[in-house]
């Protein structure tokens, strides 16, 4: 993250971890505290969310609404179909709701 090179960090809690490990919600620790430092926007990913998928996982989303990390909501969009923007406008307003700050803003190669 520190390079400069990346605009925001996408579903950093897609890879299969253990949720109960402390070892592995260290580490996500490290990287949300580490985005909240550099002011690089963390990732909700809808198409987990609406798929029900393992991630956004609770424990992730609790640490970035608690560290205070911007959050970019991305649909995963592998083709445009995935695309829904009365969910999205669903899934944002609700993240607001529940206290999370929200960016659409997308820095490029700093």
């Amino acid at each position: 993250m520190e390079t400069g090179l990346f605009s925001y960090v996408a579903h950093p809690d897609v890879i299969y971890y253990d949720q109960h490990d402390q070892r592995h919600l260290n580490e996500l620790e490290r990287l949300c505290l580490k985005a909240k430092e550099l002011d690089i926007p963390l990732e909700f990913n809808m198409l987990g969310y609406l798929h029900n998928r393992h991630y956004p996982s609770a424990p992730y989303l609790k640490m970035v609404r608690d560290i205070g990390n911007k959050m970019i909501v991305g649909c995963d969009a592998h083709e445009a179909s995935a695309i829904d923007a009365n969910k999205m406008r669903t899934v944002i307003e609700r993240l607001k709701k529940e206290g999370f700050i929200l960016t659409d803003e997308i820095s490029f190669l700093r």
